[in-house]
């Protein structure tokens, strides 16, 4: 998969990545995924609208990369005509202690 991420005008606290399995615009919204930096330092990724895929990852390239193959496979369960055109925008959650 190639995932790009790059600030949008319309937020910038997102940013578009697109699998590469995408062939055509979809003209459905992005999946919004959020990112949290563990303790660890690995990057916890869960998609805000299937509850069911959730990664993570070494680094945010990692933990979106390893998002996309989740969510694919949650979609391809669950709503197969939805698992080859996906498109996610991204947010990572700022915890402050």
């Amino acid at each position: 998969m190639d995932v790009k991420g790059e600030h949008t005008e319309a937020n910038p606290k997102y940013a578009s990545v697109i699998s590469s399995a995408e062939i055509a615009p979809s003209p459905r919204y992005p999946y919004r995924v959020v990112l949290t930096r563990n303790e660890d330092g690995w990057m916890t990724a869960q998609c805000v609208e299937v509850p069911g895929a959730i990664s993570q990852g070494k680094d945010v390239f990692d933990a979106l990369k390893n998002i996309l193959e989740a969510l694919t496979g949650v979609l391809e369960a669950t709503h197969p005509e939805q698992a080859s055109n996906i498109v996610i925008s991204w947010q990572e959650n700022k915890i402050t202690t």
